[in-house]
């Protein structure tokens, strides 16, 4: 993976060889760091004086983006809340897939509160994040969910992630032919 600096690189090199299907990534990419980097310019690989910086294009781009993967970010964080709830009343319903019933809607429901409690410091740009996940796999392993609660939990979490991925041509405003298809 690359620095994340080098992504203003990026974004400005698949301009130049004219290669679009690149772009929504990159644009992604450099909507992750702050507005500084994407206004003043970042250091560049080869270590020399000058900054790399944005096209005023693509620095707009950047810009109208940011609100977009914000609330691709909402709609994600919005349909795992949901999930969370949907697998707590499955679980309370004995549904024969958990293993722990009791200790899993204990487990959904404090992870539910938290992630209600600090949802506006989760709302960011990066809505292909992994925190969820990686927030479900603590709580695997912790014994706070069985394992079966949790793969689904991921399995969803996959899914609305594939989402946000086949959505972001139209998320940057790129237009790019057979995007997602392979």
């Amino acid at each position: 993976m690359l620095d994340p600096h080098h992504y203003v690189e990026a974004l400005n090199l698949f301009g130049l060889l004219d290669r679009p299907e690149m772009v929504p990534a990159a644009v992604y990419r450099c909507c992750q760091l702050g507005p500084g980097a994407l206004l003043e310019g970042v250091q560049r690989e080869d270590g020399s004086e000058a900054l790399e910086r944005l096209s005023p294009e693509d620095l707009e781009l950047c810009m109208e983006t940011v609100p977009r993967l914000m609330r691709a970010t909402v709609r994600v964080m919005m349909g795992l809340t949901d999930l969370v709830e949907a697998r707590m009343s499955l679980v309370c319903a004995q549904q024969p897939d958990c293993v722990m019933p009791k200790t899993c809607v204990g487990g959904l429901a404090a992870m539910l509160g938290e992630w209600r409690d600090h949802m506006a410091y989760r709302v960011d740009t990066d809505a292909l994040g992994t925190d969820f996940s990686e927030d479900v796999d603590t709580r695997v392993c912790r014994g706070a969910m069985c394992r079966v609660c949790g793969d689904v939990l991921r399995a969803a979490h996959r899914r609305f992630r594939r989402e946000v991925w086949a959505a972001l041509p139209r998320l940057t405003e790129t237009d790019v032919k057979g995007w997602n298809s392979g």
